[in-house]
């Protein structure tokens, strides 16, 4: 007995009891199975709201209220209300360490409302709800924050929310702060509803889906290495040179970049050289094309109109990434590798020698795709086709390379696809070692 009117004392104490009408209505918390009592003036018509949360027994000048279970009720006794929480003790308590800790804030104030935490008030400074996210964070429970937010802290605020989201792999959405802090997503984000709770819930902030609001794909960087590798880094890279296009995924290497570092090495080794880097940026479900070579006209006479159609030649790299917000990705790949050939021409138009390939990976992480067979060695054994070949922008250094010409070298493309935040900046480009940056 004497446990419970202590208990009585600690959670009905002027920390516990909010008064949201400071004649008429009082909030008082209990926890399932306790019980308090309150007087009750002769006379007075006595209401109850929520007989399945409570249990109300007549005492003559007192009622004695049982809680049962979870939830909310109310008691009206002449012109007083009485506003009865049942929660549970690990909320009681959170709600007790947040009433204590916003006494060292202003215009913060903590209760239960629908059987949830929310945070009332003005909030004023952006480090007062960071330590509120560190109680809840403790006591691995929720809050709703219902306090209006100053305008001069609203864009750290998006600038804090935004950070949190880049751990999930979540774009920031469109916040509002008025008349509670809620993040307007599209419909089509409900798939990663769970996702979208695990990383908003925890700030207090609440999901609302909306048809009108466009949906933000995530965003998927591909780093392309076009490089000439000496075949006998087969067995460090795992692969065997084939006689035919290929692709496959590179060995898992170890460190940041490890796949540009490797490469660097095998550059400062002699081994070979890279002869372009672009970073290739696309939304999921969307395609982008990267090209090294050009294009050739071919005239065509008709009755009705003269036409001309371009050819194109080089190097044609054409990617489709499917990505979510837990990391898993899909590419589709397209290659082409079309060279010009003047010893085959017809009529003054030249022929294209061509090697294409498409493919489809599945990655679960980043990895690098290697692809390689595109060129034949005997493509640039004529001494016109290698004048020829030798003018092609990035593919003419191969063909210019005598290690290339003597079949001890191979052009390999690396392509590692990465899921990125939109606000993320690409990394600085490999750039050939002949190539020198100015300020």
């Amino acid at each position: 007995m004497k446990i419970l009117i202590l208990l009585y004392l600690y959670l009905f104490s002027p920390t516990w009891a909010t008064n949201i009408d400071a004649i008429n209505t009082k909030d008082l918390y209990l926890t399932p199975n306790s019980s308090t009592q309150i007087s009750v003036p002769h006379g007075q018509q006595i209401k109850i709201r929520g007989d399945k949360i409570i249990h109300v027994q007549d005492l003559g000048s007192k009622i004695k209220i049982a809680a049962s279970k979870e939830g909310e009720a109310r008691i009206s006794v002449g012109l007083n209300t009485y506003v009865i929480h049942v929660a549970h003790p690990n909320q009681l308590h959170f709600l007790a360490t947040l009433n204590q800790k916003l006494k060292e804030f202003l215009d913060l104030h903590a209760s239960i409302q629908n059987r949830e935490i929310v945070i009332t008030g003005q909030l004023h400074r952006l480090s007062d709800w960071k330590a509120i996210v560190d109680i809840a964070r403790e006591y691995e429970s929720h809050f709703k924050m219902l306090a209006r937010v100053d305008a001069d802290i609203k864009e750290a605020a998006r600038a804090w929310v935004n950070s949190k989201l880049q751990s999930h792999n979540l774009n920031l959405p469109h916040l509002l702060f008025e008349p509670l802090v809620t993040a307007i997503l599209p419909e089509d984000d409900k798939n990663l509803d769970t996702l979208w709770r695990q990383a908003l819930l925890p700030l207090g902030i609440q999901l609302q889906y909306e048809k009108s609001q466009l949906s933000i794909q995530p965003l998927v960087r591909v780093r392309i290495v076009v490089a000439e590798v000496n075949k006998k880094m087969q067995s460090q890279l795992g692969v065997e040179w084939p006689e035919i296009v290929s692709a496959s995924l590179a060995p898992k290497l170890t460190g940041v970049n490890s796949i540009e570092v490797f490469l660097k090495a095998m550059e400062q080794s002699g081994l070979g050289q890279i002869l372009a880097s672009p970073n290739l940026l696309a939304r999921s479900g969307s395609e982008a094309e990267f090209l090294a070579g050009g294009e050739f006209g071919i005239k065509i006479n008709t009755r009705k109109s003269n036409e001309v159609l371009w050819k194109r030649h080089g190097i044609f790299l054409k990617i489709k990434p499917q990505a979510d917000r837990s990391g898993r990705l899909s590419i589709e790949l397209s290659t082409e590798v079309s060279l010009i050939d003047e010893a085959q021409a017809v009529d003054g138009i030249p022929a294209l020698k061509t090697n294409r390939m498409s493919t489809h990976f599945d990655l679960s992480q980043p990895r690098t795709i290697i692809l390689s067979g595109l060129i034949r060695q005997d493509w640039g054994q004529s001494q016109n086709g290698v004048i020829g070949l030798a003018k092609i922008p990035i593919i003419g250094a191969l063909f210019r390379s005598q290690d290339f010409i003597d079949n001890k070298t191979e052009l390999v493309i690396f392509v590692t696809p990465e899921i990125v935040n939109d606000r993320e900046y690409s990394n600085k480009p490999l750039l050939p070692k002949s190539w020198t940056e100015h300020d």
